[in-house]
């Protein structure tokens, strides 16, 4: 019996979560068969509501993504397998705690039935992940992350230039998905797998960096193994994996590439800055990403400084040879 109760509330969240999303991986999951890009025009006609953007650029803006999103799975053949794995090493620990079923049922009043309703939509059959759980789900979350992220990325280069409100719809997504709709909150209450990857940003952040680093080639190459995937300590230290990625022609832009992540990842326009003797300059380079000198060098001409190289740590003029 507990058993069936289980499968009728895994099905009722998948039911309710059916109703919520726009295309058909939506979720990052690849639930769509023979790389088919899936738009619901019900879902996405309530999604627009409000936003007082044009219907047909809420649809095209939405299938890019859901393109983009299929092309991925269908360029890195491995991706969709292992989130799959990810979802079944964590149901795999799924228990069901029968004597707290028996404690909450006990003390129900059976001619009550909004209070046996209550007690089925409450946690009643989650419990502390296991040790594997967790493990499942960091690797989960980091994965979504990593699509999200590079969806985001492709969908901004795609759309930019065409679509002319398609920052606004940028933003529109990025709010729904961090606010987390009804469907995916009931779908973590009931099931205890949560669907939202917290760590999109950072994968956005290292996804953008890479492409500016070197080209889009580069960056849809990182998804071609496995083993050369970024990871969870990719998020943490992306300049590392850039580095690594790009090649060496990347460690003569550190200085730089440091600065400009970090102007990435605070979402701040490059600033005037004040050097040690209190004169002002303003930095050079895009005003979305901070100081980004074109070649190696440039960020110290531009400001009229000729210090020594980067390159040349002792300021002896000889190139360092560890580097």
């Amino acid at each position: 019996m507990s058993s069936s109760m289980f499968g009728a509330q895994i099905g009722r969240a998948v039911g309710v979560l059916a109703g919520d999303v726009l295309t058909g991986t939506e979720v990052g999951l690849p639930l769509v068969a023979n790389g088919a890009v899936v738009v619901l025009p019900g879902n996405i006609a309530e999604f627009a509501e409000g936003l007082e953007i044009d219907a047909a650029q809420v649809q095209l803006y939405l299938a890019v993504r859901e393109a983009a999103r299929v092309r991925l799975f269908a360029g890195a053949p491995w991706l969709g397998p292992q989130l799959v794995t990810a979802v079944q090493a964590y149901a795999r620990d799924i228990s069901i705690d029968t004597e707290g079923i028996e404690a909450k049922v006990a003390g129900l009043d059976p001619s009550d039935p909004q209070a046996m309703q209550e007690a089925l939509t409450d946690s009643l059959f989650t419990s502390d992940p296991s040790p594997a759980q967790k493990a499942a789900l960091t690797r989960l979350e980091t994965l979504l992350a990593l699509v999200e992220g590079w969806v985001d990325v492709v969908t901004d280069k795609a759309t930019a230039g065409h679509l002319p409100q398609a920052a606004a719809l940028g933003e529109a997504v990025r709010r729904r998905r961090a606010a987390g709709g009804v469907s995916e909150q009931l779908f973590g209450q009931l099931v205890g797998l949560e669907l939202r990857p917290r760590r999109l940003r950072d994968a956005a952040n290292l996804w953008r960096a890479l492409e500016d680093a070197s080209d889009a080639t580069t960056r849809d190459a990182a998804w071609a193994h496995p083993d050369v995937a970024p990871g969870a300590e990719d998020l943490d230290d992306p300049l590392g994996f850039v580095e690594r990625t790009a090649g060496s022609g990347t460690s003569e832009l550190g200085d730089d590439l440091d600065a400009a992540l970090e102007a990435i990842l605070a979402g701040e326009d490059a600033r005037k800055r004040v050097d040690v003797e209190g004169e002002a300059h303003a930095d050079e380079g895009p005003a979305d990403a901070g100081p980004w000198p074109t070649k190696p060098g440039d960020s110290d001409t531009a400001t009229g400084n000729e210090g020594p190289d980067r390159r040349d740590p002792s300021g002896d003029g000889k190139p360092d040879e560890g580097r």
